[in-house]
């Protein structure tokens, strides 16, 4: 056959393509009734081509660029192309279509490192614990163990807690695998293990791969405000998740579309920042089982780049390409953009509970005398799942540094703040509870009465957030690491924090409540 024997014969079979209902998708219409009769495997070759595919362009492409006779632009970008020569954006047939069943269990599949000198691991396990209704199926943990880590950019050696240590802190239901640490695999050394339960699975299950982020970095590293945000999008946020699951493979909080990786993971062409992901069970396992994965501490982040194209993995929040979380500035602008997104997007509610919910009480203190009539007031008022975290303030900051400190540590449902002078009232922390079963995962802004030289109630004016209106004795906030601000090191830090926390709700959201439960400064 000759070369434009060849060339005819390869546009006629694209025109009968076209016409084959395995391939066509008049105006966007669905594959559900393709897929009932389609067996699992072929699910994820379903690509839609072009009906109105016309003459072949020959401008030197690589491979056959059919010109769309509706839409006067070709059926795909090459870059040999010339530029006029762009993908036919507007027809519904050119799209990559999926279109996945219902989803019969959530399974959770998470990797531990777990550092004793810092509470990243333990924070992860609480972010879990807050959503573990999520999962329905098996909840496996793989946990390295072994002596010293050494933390990134500092070499300094860090400690391990005992896979005992682990297993008593998780939920009875867990699965833990003990998985020697290899320093230089990092999560790989665990996947052979971890994924062992696929097979027994439903194929149309879905599961969610997270990990302990940020356990060796040091604490001011840029990865546990990242580690918040994607411990937020995949866990709070799953009515959302779980449409783009109908229609994609998996699906991440941040997709990054670059060639990030080097040798042996060059072939990534992008990956989920962060590699906190969900999946549906069938084509992860057959991946797993065709598509080598290179051995190297990147390679689990960089694997999902080389097994599944872009089209296969829906984004959760953001698929931008040019950001770098590690660099401040770039993860400064993923948070403001996060805040954006959620006037838009409501976390799904939490299952009611009859259980109090949990309070952490964080308290800075300089050593005043005062201090004992502070927890004075604090500790009559705690149920046995709340916690009082104390922390000394030799930072002079304003008590940033320990605060923040404090918000890390913290592990209860709600954060409340308290000065050293000051104190609560007697049923304060019944009314608190009260607001909360009424408003659940909402801030709350209470009442503060003042003594010499005020005298009166804050806030004295309209419940709007001003300073010198508001104070954080005054407040209580959900604990959700991804929605809370930050401290500055001026004298109205606790200002700046408030406001830069209700900066990721809505007005409307904040509710405020008639009871006086603090006192400033009493005599």
């Amino acid at each position: 056959m000759t070369r434009t024997e060849k060339l005819a014969e390869a546009a006629r079979r694209v025109r009968v393509a076209a016409t084959n209902p395995l391939h066509r998708a008049d105006n966007g219409e669905e594959y559900s009734s393709l897929l009932a009769r389609t067996s699992s495997p072929a699910r994820k070759s379903l690509y839609a081509h072009c009906v109105y595919l016309g003459e072949r362009l020959s401008q030197g492409c690589s491979s056959l660029v059919h010109r769309c006779t509706k839409h006067c632009t070709t059926t795909t970008r090459f870059t040999k192309c010339s530029s006029d020569e762009r993908h036919c954006p507007t027809c519904p047939d050119l799209t990559y279509k999926l279109a996945y069943p219902p989803i019969p269990s959530r399974h959770l599949a998470y990797f531990i490192l777990p550092v004793s000198t810092n509470h990243v691991w333990r924070k992860g396990v609480d972010a879990l614990r807050r959503r573990w209704h999520l999962f329905t199926g098996r909840k496996i943990f793989a946990v390295a163990t072994g002596q010293f880590v050494t933390e990134q950019g500092t070499r300094k050696l860090l400690a391990l807690d005992s896979l005992d240590t682990v297993r008593a802190y998780l939920p009875p239901d867990a699965e833990v695998i003990d998985v020697p640490n290899d320093p230089s695999r990092w999560e790989l050394a665990a996947w052979p293990k971890l994924w062992a339960f696929l097979p027994n699975v439903h194929p149309d299950d879905v599961v969610l791969y997270a990990h302990a982020k940020g356990a060796t970095r040091p604490g001011d590293s840029t990865a546990h405000r990242w580690a918040d945000l994607l411990y937020s999008l995949s866990l709070d946020y799953w009515s959302h998740t779980e449409s783009l699951l109908h229609s994609h493979t998996l699906v991440g909080p941040l997709k990054r579309t670059v060639k990030a990786f080097g040798a042996p993971n060059q072939d990534s062409t992008w990956h989920f920042s962060g590699n906190f992901w969900w999946a549906r069970v069938g084509p992860l396992k057959e991946k797993l089982d065709r598509v080598p994965i290179p051995v190297d501490k990147w390679a689990t982040e960089a694997w999902m780049g080389i097994a599944f194209s872009q089209h296969e993995a829906g984004t959760q929040f953001t698929g931008h390409s040019d950001f770098y979380l590690y660099r401040p500035a770039d993860l400064a602008r993923i948070e403001t953009e996060y805040r954006a997104w959620l006037r838009t997007h409501a976390p799904d509610p939490l299952p009611a509970t009859k259980r109090f919910p949990r309070l952490s009480v964080i308290v800075p203190t300089t050593g005043r005398s005062t201090l004992a009539r502070t927890l004075a007031s604090i500790t009559p008022q705690l149920k046995p799942d709340d916690e009082l975290i104390v922390k000394p303030d030799d930072s002079g900051d304003w008590a940033a540094t320990p605060r923040t400190a404090g918000m890390r540590q913290a592990r209860g449902d709600y954060l409340l703040f308290m000065d050293d002078d000051d104190i609560y009232t007697p049923h304060a922390f019944e009314a608190i509870r009260s607001t909360i079963r009424q408003h659940p995962n909402r801030p709350l802004m209470f009442k503060m009465k003042r003594g010499a030289p005020f005298h009166d109630v804050l806030p004295t004016r309209t419940d709007k957030v001003h300073l010198g209106q508001v104070s954080t004795q005054m407040f209580v906030v959900p604990n959700n690491p991804a929605k809370l601000g930050y401290w500055t090191n001026r004298y109205e830090g606790d200002f700046d924090f408030i406001r830069s926390t209700l900066a990721y709700y809505a007005e409307s959201d904040v509710v405020w409540a008639p009871e006086v439960i603090a006192e400033w400064r009493p005599t």
